[in-house]
């Protein structure tokens, strides 16, 4: 009612659809008439009604309570819904999908969460897409921060840093996996390096720590720890023909990191460290740390006896690295999903690139609040909070399912079996470095001045993001690829709106099988093109469906040296358990009971436009399928409903073009 009063009082059109689509649009609005209009209002009464109208109606954000991080209800129902339904409690800990074939028991969040959480929204109204975005992003900034300020172990943290859990402050939680020091220019390039031991793998190291060996012997997922302590007896074996370092004096902390290299020996590391481009530099946008680590690894390769007293935890510390490392989980799965044989060097140079993306991932503001939140404890590094994350979250398990969707794609590619590494290590890379957005908040009086002080709120979109091409506050510019592959990956965001740019030719279906028509599609064309995204050949509910129906126990004898994808394998297994259906496996597969299917959610409100037109338009479906791939089908479409059939008549005059069946 209240953006009716103003509408009314502007003389502008009735804001009934814009309340409907987007919760306190008028932050959100760019470029409408409504919008202008209260920005223009001359008159000192017309700005005060407008003002007084806007508070009154929730039309625009309390920005003193985005600074406090405060909850905020959004006034909007499909907003709610979607939040229940999409975002239940502890989303806002995990920086993954949970993987369809986990190897180990999930931990933590992960076991309590099912893989149900991307969402592709469509839209009519552009200003839609930035409030969904922007809200759901600051619902999980919220919670992390309530996290946070009710965490035992960060209390006195707090205290002593005086670092506030507000909305400026948390945007500068992260950066907590720095390589070297911020003012190291000269002297030892070795010191503070530790977390360069989550970047590094090599193949005796992948090799001992491989948890799809001992979920595959187990025929079911396998407690993590029994893993790590197989592993860990046969690294403590291994570091008897290491260099022993000094017996005395301070524990040297390098060895986290220099003991991988060293186990690796002496010719794999001489042949990788030889590369013209051993870190895949060329494809990172800021790769200015990396000489310095490179200063470290030659340093310590040619001195290794430079090393001092090892710690205790050495070898609990190395089989973690070895288990869910970064980059020998990259390693493991790069080598799983090559095209042909590739040498040592090229697969740990791309591991290395994925695992970067990771380093990046793990230093944004939402991640380390979210790995803390997990695994607590004030003395703890987030080094080895950032493993223990990655063991829940059987990051072995999601890169193997990753990189397999992500090299199919590049099988009809013309290029060498090395360029197409690089290639599916640069693609995992980009999704998890995806350029931060971040939708500007300021009110209508920074609106009507903008010369005037700047009061705004940038509220960072991460969780969910608007597909759209939007220019940024600095000038840099949101691209749609960019957006779309980091959807398409297991990784931020989880939510995708959209308007109509999104909806046809192109996919989004690897890791999502949820659409939300947020607003009823006018015609059973657009439905069917909407849903069509995410409808796709090995797309997430075929996969989950796969790994239900034959999960790790049937991988008995299956998997060998010469086929080492897991996932080349499951669907190779499935194949052969529904021969009548020439589109299963990879583009339908339903065997067993209760299998996953594309979902449609429709969040029409009572009484409305929606509810009346939706079931309409779901008996158009029928005879929609009539006319579909004929030219002119709109026009086949009307003329049929003209002449009165009905979608049961539809249904049986489809003419069936399935194979016939097999006797």
């Amino acid at each position: 009612m209240a953006a009716r009063r103003i509408a009314r009082r502007l003389q502008v059109r009735d804001p009934d659809e814009y309340w409907k689509s987007a919760p306190f649009f008028l932050d959100f609005m760019r470029d409408y008439q409504f919008r202008d209009a209260a920005i223009d209002v001359a008159a000192e009464t017309d700005r005060r009604f407008v003002a007084k109208q806007a508070k009154r109606g929730q039309l625009l954000l309390d920005r003193q309570s985005l600074k406090r991080l405060d909850a905020i209800a959004p006034p909007s129902p499909r907003l709610r819904d979607l939040i229940k339904d999409a975002m239940p409690p502890g989303v806002e800990r995990l920086l993954w999908i949970p993987p369809s074939l986990p190897y180990l028991k999930p931990g933590g969040q992960f076991s309590r969460t099912a893989p149900d959480l991307k969402r592709l929204i469509f839209t009519e109204w552009r200003l839609a897409p930035d409030a969904i975005a922007a809200l759901t992003s600051y619902e999980v900034e919220h919670r992390l921060a309530a996290g946070l300020r009710a965490s035992r172990s960060t209390r006195k943290r707090r205290a002593e840093s005086g670092l506030s859990h507000q909305h400026k402050r948390f945007g500068a939680l992260g950066n907590m996996l720095r390589l070297g020091r911020a003012n190291q220019s000269v002297g030892d390039p070795t010191l503070a390096m530790v977390p360069l031991a989550l970047l590094l793998s090599g193949p005796r190291m992948a090799q001992w720590g491989d948890p799809l060996v001992h979920a595959v012997a187990s025929g079911a997922p396998v407690d993590a720890q029994d893993v790590l302590n197989r592993t860990g007896d046969k690294i403590r074996t291994a570091l008897k023909s290491v260099p022993s370092g000094g017996l005395t004096g301070r524990v040297d902390d390098r060895w986290y990191w220099a003991a991988p290299l060293l186990l690796e020996g002496d010719a794999a590391n001489r042949d990788w460290s030889r590369m013209d481009d051993p870190f895949l530099a060329a494809k990172e946008v800021i790769p200015g740390d990396l000489d310095r680590v490179k200063e470290a690894i030659s340093a310590i390769l040619a001195q290794p006896g430079s090393l001092g007293r090892r710690p205790r935890d050495l070898v609990r510390v190395l089989a973690k690295l070895a288990v869910a490392g970064p980059g020998n989980c990259a390693y493991r799965a790069l080598s799983r999903t090559a095209f042909g044989p590739v040498l040592v060097s090229q697969l740990r140079r791309g591991a290395f690139h994925i695992a970067r993306g990771f380093q990046s991932l793990f230093n944004q503001s939402e991640a380390a609040a979210a790995i803390q939140l997990e695994h607590p404890g004030r003395k703890r590094v987030f080094w080895d909070q950032a493993l223990d994350y990655c063991v829940d979250g059987n990051l072995q398990s999601l890169l193997d399912e990753h990189l397999h969707f992500e090299v199919d794609g590049l099988a009809l590619f013309d290029g060498t079996d090395t360029k197409k590494l690089e290639m599916a290590a640069a693609a995992v890379h980009s999704a998890l470095t995806l350029r931060r957005a971040s939708i500007e908040v300021s009110g209508l009086e920074r609106r009507r001045n903008r010369m005037a002080t700047a009061d705004i709120v940038p509220l960072r979109c991460r969780h969910g993001a608007r597909f759209a091409e939007v220019k940024e506050a600095d000038g840099a510019v949101s691209r749609l690829d960019a957006v779309r592959a980091a959807f398409n990956s297991p990784f931020r965001p989880f939510i995708l709106a959209s308007t109509a740019v999104g909806q046809e030719g192109l996919d989004f279906h690897p890791w999502c099988h949820a659409v939300v028509h947020w607003n009823l599609p006018r015609s059973p064309v657009e439905l069917e093109q909407r849903e069509g995204r995410v409808h796709r050949y090995k797309g997430h509910a075929v996969r989950l469906n796969v790994a239900r129906a034959i999960n790790l126990s049937g991988f008995a004898g299956a998997l060998s040296a010469a086929s080492p994808d897991p996932w080349r394998t499951l669907f190779d297994i499935a194949a052969t358990l529904d021969l009548e259906n020439e589109l299963s496996p990879c583009w339908l597969f339903e065997a067993g009971p209760n299998p996953t299917r594309i979902r449609r959610i429709i969040p029409f409100l009572d009484f409305s436009r929606e509810e009346e037109g939706w079931p309409r338009l779901r008996a158009r479906l029928a005879t929609y399928r009539l006319a579909m791939g004929l030219p002119r089908a709109d026009d086949l479409l009307d003329d049929l409903e003209r002449n009165g059939v009905t979608a049961d008549q539809a249904a049986a005059w489809r003419i069936d073009l399935r194979p016939p069946r097999l006797t």
